[in-house]
């Protein structure tokens, strides 16, 4: 756990889109309390915030991106994106957070 709350803060003070600065805004919709997806950007710079408090995996289906975005922090274990036609699906495992980086 301080290994990882050490990166967030490193990531975050790497990052204009993730510091104070930076404008947000609801990705996942409101009907689905969880998972919780937002995003956070400054200028090119563009993450997706994922966060799963319940104690169940979950999923979400979002807009479809032209890009696929890589996770750079949370856990992976059981952390899976897919694009399809549909939309793009995150499925995240109970109690765990994400960071995707475009």
């Amino acid at each position: 756990l301080l290994n990882y709350t050490r990166a967030l803060i490193k990531l975050r003070a790497a990052s204009p889109a993730l510091s104070n600065n930076g404008e947000w805004k609801m990705v996942s919709s409101l009907d689905q309390p969880y998972p919780m997806v937002y995003e956070r950007w400054s200028g090119r710079e563009r993450y997706w915030v994922v966060i799963n408090p319940s104690g169940k995996t979950v999923s979400v289906t979002l807009p479809k991106e032209s890009v696929k975005p890589e996770p750079i922090c949370g856990n992976y274990k059981k952390l899976s994106y897919k694009q399809t036609k549909k939309g793009d699906t995150i499925q995240i495992s109970p109690v765990s957070a994400a960071i995707y980086k475009f």
